[in-house]
């Protein structure tokens, strides 16, 4: 018995917008150590004029276009929805997709400190 093959409609605008969002975020931060952005790792480059209007020319709507991006594609789940749309279940399926990652990830990070925080608490205590 063959599983059945779900086909996912693309929105070819949106993932041009989202291409080409991700590549201006890409040179906004080979940047960035030009335009001010990142004073303490790099205090030694000097501020190439070009560069940092570049730079900032890049960050431009950014945020404006990731916000357009979510509205044009939460517009697009609702058409779809024949007016089923159920924001609770909506918002616990983002919730999941996103709050869940960020807890292992918070919970790595802090195992991973407290190793070396009690490693340090050890020797102190042996030394």
């Amino acid at each position: 018995m063959k599983a059945k093959k779900v086909e996912k409609e693309w929105l070819m605008d949106v993932v041009a917008i989202r291409i080409i969002l991700i590549v201006l975020l890409v040179l906004y931060h080979a940047f960035c150590p030009f335009t001010g952005g990142w004073t303490e790792p790099y205090d030694g480059f000097s501020t190439i004029e070009i560069y940092k209007i570049f730079g900032l020319f890049i960050h431009q709507g950014q945020l404006e276009g990731m916000t357009f991006i979510s509205g044009l594609l939460l517009g697009f789940g609702l058409n779809n929805k024949n007016n089923n749309f159920d924001f609770l279940n909506s918002v616990a399926k983002k919730a999941k997709r996103i709050l869940l990652p960020c807890f292992y990830l918070v919970l790595f990070i802090t195992c991973y400190s407290m190793t070396y925080m009690l490693n340090g608490i050890i020797l102190y205590i042996v030394y």
